[in-house]
């Protein structure tokens, strides 16, 4: 109810017109292509056919991340064992800036943080019960997180790392080494969308062709190497980008932040659930 009282009804800054125009159009947007989020977003098109395309887009988006937000306060009461302080910490999230911003436009990161924060939850699970279904289920969940957008790479050695942690035979268990991939793996069939959307020539279609390799290309970002040169990736540049990153993550704290931070680190150690 906040975040759909409070959306965009028409086109926005930031990626907003492409993003509305490529699923209206079932088309391809800017790369990696977001398959999955031009699919999801198109069927909340066609269910809202009585708003115009931004404002149903808008309103997916309010849906996505209120769904996020209420998974993450089961990840907290799984940690904390407190409904006050998981409840607490999902308001908290849910109405901060960036979560508020991206849940009343045209965007994908309220998909990406849904299924992030559903692969959390099927991770405890998993945690809890290591079987093989529920870690196929796990990967396949993560593999539409690497379907969808690229951050998903930077943290999958994360979620490799955490699972041999809990459970370091799974390096010897074929079975479920194989699920796995083939989890990881199965989403990227949407991609079948980006070739399809290719063929039918639409209006927006950033150059594909209806070819593996094109399809490839626009997955892995080649356009973006089209145009100037880049700076070097020298380590001067990276501890710069860190600087920058770390000055905006300070700027947004505030001390109720803090200390709520601190009390629900404090619940998580007092429950021996750090791993």
């Amino acid at each position: 109810v906040l975040y759909a009282s409070t959306r965009a009804r028409t086109v926005t800054g930031e990626d907003s017109g492409e993003l509305v125009t490529a699923a209206y159009q079932l088309g391809v947007a800017h790369p990696p292509g977001y398959p999955i989020w031009v699919l999801l977003t198109k069927g909340f098109q066609a269910l809202f056919s009585g708003l115009n395309p931004a404002d149903a887009a808008a309103l997916g988006s309010s849906f996505t991340t209120a769904a996020a937000i209420g998974i993450l306060a089961l990840v907290a009461f799984r940690l904390t064992r407190s409904v006050a302080a998981s409840l607490f910490g999902a308001w908290c999230v849910g109405v901060g800036e960036e979560i508020w911003n991206h849940a009343t436009i045209a965007e994908i990161y309220p998909l990406t943080l849904f299924i992030l924060a559903s692969c959390l939850l099927l991770f405890m699970r998993w945690q809890e019960q290591p079987t093989r279904s529920r870690f196929f289920w796990l990967t396949l969940l993560y593999g539409c997180g690497l379907a969808n957008h690229p951050t998903f790479h930077l943290f999958l050695p994360v979620f490799g790392i955490a699972a041999i942690c809990v459970r370091p035979r799974i390096l010897l268990d074929w079975r479920t080494l194989a699920l796995g991939f083939l989890g990881l793996a199965l989403p990227h069939l949407a991609y079948l969308e980006t070739f399809i959307a290719a063929a039918s020539g639409p209006y927006l279609s950033w150059g594909v062709q209806p070819t593996l390799r094109s399809v490839f290309g626009h997955y892995i970002r080649e356009i973006y190497s089209i145009g100037p040169p880049k700076t070097t990736q020298a380590g001067v540049k990276v501890v710069e980008q860190l600087g920058f990153a770390s000055s905006y993550a300070l700027a947004k704290l505030t001390l109720p932040g803090i200390i709520a931070g601190l009390v629900g680190l404090g619940m998580v150690f007092r429950g021996n659930r750090v791993v």
